[in-house]
């Protein structure tokens, strides 16, 4: 059984080195930014979602005025 991700910074088209990730509480996204010295109109993002066993993967695409997400395989 395992939980993977990845988050992609969609204004950059990087992946968000250094973003903390949680499977037990939330961790704001506005230090992120402010690293970048930009302002964050999303200061956390909460994805919630069922986990039956087996392998999961949820990418998560953030920029500064937006996320998405979706299962991946």
């Amino acid at each position: 059984m395992s939980i993977s991700t990845h988050v992609l910074d969609t204004m950059r088209g990087t992946p968000a080195a250094g973003l903390a990730v949680a499977l037990h509480r939330r961790d704001d996204t506005k230090p992120y930014f402010e690293r970048s010295g930009l302002d964050a109109f999303y200061p956390s993002v909460s994805v919630v979602f069922t986990f039956e066993g087996g392998h999961l993967h949820v990418p998560l695409l953030l920029s500064a005025y937006g996320y998405t997400t979706y299962k991946g395989i």
